[in-house]
């Protein structure tokens, strides 16, 4: 058992199984391998992202996943470069001035329960109870088959997914739909309720 003195989100941090919400919808099962280079992300080791779009309906149980994916940390850092540094700039300014992650780690993680619930039940910026949402997107970090309690998991709301796609310029729009396009095209049957949907890459 780790000495949780020891923990941080940086160094050694806490990981549990990889919990269901961050399964693979079509295989309900941990995603095995990089969007992008496809690489094997069960090997010991590799740290990724797993980030899902959700749209949920009024009154209804029904859901839709727009996306979902699984990026190797280093095609995500290779993405990042291609966007523009000015889009990347306020996306990070945008956040930094919302919320303090690391006071965020330590108040969830003060009493050493590490419950997943209380990372992903709420908007990381509005607060708002997920249950009461009709669009979010979750993220989480990941190494092997293990989920890692860094400054993720954590939950936005389409609400502000919605405002920080107004911070993109044009080019970093087009290199998102470029990867939407390319790595991501939805069944026919999402496509009309996923159109102005992009990947925020916020982690």
């Amino acid at each position: 058992m780790k000495d949780i003195s020891m923990l941080s989100p940086f160094v050694n941090p806490k990981s549990i199984e990889i919990p269901d919400e961050f399964h693979s919808f079509e295989t309900k099962k941990p995603f095995t391998n990089c969007v992008v280079c496809e690489k094997n992300l069960i090997e010991i080791g590799i740290h990724y992202f797993v980030e899902k779009s959700v749209k949920k309906y009024p009154n209804s149980s029904a859901f839709d996943i727009i996306f979902e994916y699984a990026i190797c940390l280093e095609c995500a850092l290779e993405m990042r470069e291609t966007l523009s540094k000015d889009s990347m700039e306020k996306i990070d300014s945008f956040f930094d001035e919302k919320v303090n992650l690391l006071s965020r780690w330590k108040s969830l993680t003060r009493d050493g329960k590490y419950d997943i619930n209380d990372w992903v039940s709420n908007c990381l910026i509005t607060n708002k109870p997920v249950k009461d949402l009709n669009e979010y997107q979750i993220y989480a970090h990941c190494e092997s088959d293990r989920m890692l309690f860094s400054l993720m998991p954590y939950v936005v709301s389409g609400e502000v997914i919605d405002h920080v796609s107004g911070l993109l310029s044009q080019k970093t729009k087009d290199e998102l739909d470029g990867f939407m396009g390319k790595y991501l095209g939805p069944p026919p049957s999402i496509r009309e309720i996923l159109k102005d949907k992009t990947p925020v890459f916020i982690f």
